[in-house]
């Protein structure tokens, strides 16, 4: 099976403060499989996740042995190199689905514009409303007139969620992608990202704290505490064999 991600001795430090966010990372991110993040807050999940996605803070600096994505080595600091994966091979359905928009912009207009720019889709108003009911959005025409204040954060991430799978990306990093989520809408919301897991052959990255749906839909999970793993666990025969680590038994004896 082909390896989206060959990952090897990642390091990301703060600059700013004499600490590692994330030290001595290795993972393999293989096709068509569902990879959970779980771990304290402010154990380093996300800024994982924004290394993947080439968008580390200025204040930070990263070191690897291996960074390889779907079989090439790239230059990790040249920002051209991004422009052909960010938003395309590899999107990300961020923890915060207010931040996801311009504020004084409407919402439909920018999703139009990144379809545009970043995928080479010019879309209609009629296109778009048509791929956002699909996903529960009751008056998809209201929201892509309204401004990102007017619509609510569920239905926000609703859109976000729809973007990402529209894209037709081989690595979805969803960051806490159902918690602004009602328990209906979170079963729809996974229910379509299982589909475009299974009918694209993507990756899923779920960096959660809903320890209920990692044990759901997770293939692989890695453990994850002050920037260091723990532990990493692999479904077999449909469940997860016994944890080993006492930080890892103790996270998840919340199940």
């Amino acid at each position: 099976m082909e390896a989206f991600l060959e990952l090897s001795r990642l390091k990301i430090d703060s600059i700013s403060k004499p600490k590692s966010i994330l030290d001595d990372f290795s993972w393999r991110i293989q096709q068509g499989k569902v990879y959970a993040l779980i771990g304290e807050s402010g154990s380093g999940k996300t800024t994982f996740a924004f290394s993947l996605f080439g968008m580390l803070p200025k204040n930070t600096k990263i070191a690897f042995e291996q960074f390889q994505l779907f079989g090439k080595s790239y230059d990790y600091w040249k920002k051209e190199k991004w422009k052909s994966i960010r938003g395309k091979k590899i999107n990300m359905i961020p923890q915060n689905p207010h931040l996801a928009f311009h504020p004084y912009r409407k919402i439909g207009n920018q999703v139009q514009e990144y379809y545009s720019l970043v995928l080479g889709k010019d879309l209609s108003e009629q296109e778009c409303c048509v791929h956002w009911a699909k996903f529960g959005i009751r008056d998809p025409e209201r929201s892509f007139q309204s401004l990102p204040s007017q619509v609510s954060g569920g239905e926000k991430q609703r859109i976000t969620i729809a973007m990402a799978q529209f894209s037709e990306s081989e690595i979805i990093i969803a960051d806490e992608p159902t918690t602004a989520l009602d328990p209906i809408q979170e079963k729809n919301m996974i229910e379509l990202l299982m589909n475009s897991l299974k009918t694209k052959n993507s990756s899923i990255v779920l960096i959660t704290h809903n320890l209920k749906l990692m044990q759901r839909i997770a293939d692989e999970v890695m453990v994850i505490k002050s920037g260091k793993i723990v532990e990493v666990n692999s479904r077999i025969n449909g469940s997860f064999p016994l944890w080993k680590s006492d930080y890892a038994r103790q996270l998840l004896g919340q199940l």
